[in-house]
């Protein structure tokens, strides 16, 4: 059976005993987060990747799965880049949330260090 959800798309916990549900908006679990809280948790996500870390490769399947696993899709599949190549570089890959017509943006940028490792920042605004 399906949670219950308030109409404003809260998941409501409580029975009022009477089939109805008690909750209200500032109660229960965001079912579907909205796009600020989803780009939070992105950069979150993207910072815990890359922040202080320097690996053999870009971490790009990690982040592209950070990016669907908090509510984004890419604008363009075709266009994402699978490989990133250089000693030094930027990459600009459009996403979107379904909750926004808004185009959001996910930011990467490398620098291959002369130990052969990649420093990499990435951020989403």
């Amino acid at each position: 059976m399906p949670t219950p959800r308030h109409q404003h798309g809260y998941e409501c916990l409580v029975n009022d005993g009477r089939g109805g549900l008690t909750c209200s908006e500032g109660q229960g679990k965001r079912s579907d987060p909205s796009p600020a809280a989803s780009l939070r948790k992105l950069n979150d996500q993207l910072h815990t990747l890359t922040y202080n870390r320097y690996e053999r490769h870009v971490p790009l399947g990690a982040m592209y799965d950070a990016v669907r696993r908090v509510g984004f899709d890419f604008e363009n599949e075709e266009e994402t880049p699978f490989a990133l190549t250089g000693h030094d570089g930027k990459a600009d890959v459009q996403i979107s949330h379904p909750r926004s017509k808004r185009s959001f943006w996910l930011h990467i940028t490398w620098h291959r260090m002369d130990s052969e490792n990649f420093e990499t920042v990435a951020y989403a605004n």
